[in-house]
């Protein structure tokens, strides 16, 4: 598709019957996610200690103790904890949702009927995969919560010393970009291994095990550490990169998925 089709696509995606059942306007297509659902409680609390503690260890305070940058780490602490907490419950949540999208279509054998419309497959999935994360409903705050957090470490960065001026765009990138593609990356990975197993509950199981060595692989501490072996004299440029890498990995894996996606979809069946 061209970048004048894609355009047109998005703007009247709200009219499109795809992104209007899945996100629940019509009908009550993913019987799962609503069992599931009434478990939120169990997934808010787990989001909600798991959330704390990570937003507890904010990225901003790897600035040090510089007195702007304490202000910093302050007005960065109660964002940073609350879209700690958004995102682990978007990343638990997202895969109920997309994760049998694609086996409900082919049990109810609407499958072959949608592949037979003018859309393509790719723009099929995009609807679906949107629709499906509609219902989450997190993403108002999300979006307030990134952008505050982002600008206050930007900004941040450059009424501090020279060195930390990249550090502070680093951070403020990171925060904005970070939680949407975290949670875009979970319900990729669901959609995905959903092609391969047909069962909702194992594609589930084994979309939260990738997930978890995914994170375990994937984390700016890690990264903190072989950028620091590999820049052992530049310690603001191992930082930032620490930063980055994991943001980086997760936008060309969450690509890889959406290829991925498309060509087994094409032959699902």
């Amino acid at each position: 598709m061209t970048f004048r089709e894609w355009r047109t696509f998005f703007r009247t995606l709200k009219n499109n019957p795809i992104y209007r059942r899945e996100a629940g306007y019509i009908g009550e297509p993913n019987p799962f996610y609503v069992s599931l659902r009434k478990r939120t409680a169990v997934f808010v609390f787990v989001a909600l200690v798991m959330g704390a503690c990570g937003g507890l260890t904010n990225r901003s305070y790897l600035y040090g103790v510089d007195t702007v940058l304490s202000l910093v780490s302050a007005l960065v602490c109660i964002p940073g904890v609350l879209i700690s907490i958004l995102t682990l419950y978007g990343v638990m949540m997202a895969p109920a949702l997309t994760a049998p999208t694609l086996s409900i279509e082919q049990e109810t054998g609407t499958w072959d009927i949608l592949r037979l419309t003018p859309q393509p497959t790719s723009t099929i999935l995009v609807a679906k995969t949107l629709g499906s994360l509609r219902r989450l409903g997190i993403w108002p705050f999300l979006l307030i919560l990134t952008v505050i957090e982002g600008l206050v470490l930007g900004i941040g960065g450059f009424f501090t010393r020279e060195a930390f001026y990249i550090l502070g765009l680093a951070g403020g990138i990171t925060a904005v970009i970070r939680p949407w593609i975290e949670i875009l990356f979970s319900a990729a990975l669901g959609m995905y291994l959903s092609t391969f197993i047909r069962a909702s509950s194992m594609t589930l199981a084994a979309t939260y095990g990738g997930l978890l060595l995914f994170r375990l692989l994937n984390n700016a501490l890690l990264w903190f550490g072989l950028w620091s072996f590999w820049l052992p004299s530049r310690e603001v440029g191992s930082v930032t990169m620490g930063l980055l890498t994991p943001t980086v990995i997760y936008i060309i894996a969450l690509i890889f998925l959406g290829f991925g996606i498309i060509r087994r979809a094409e032959r699902y069946g």
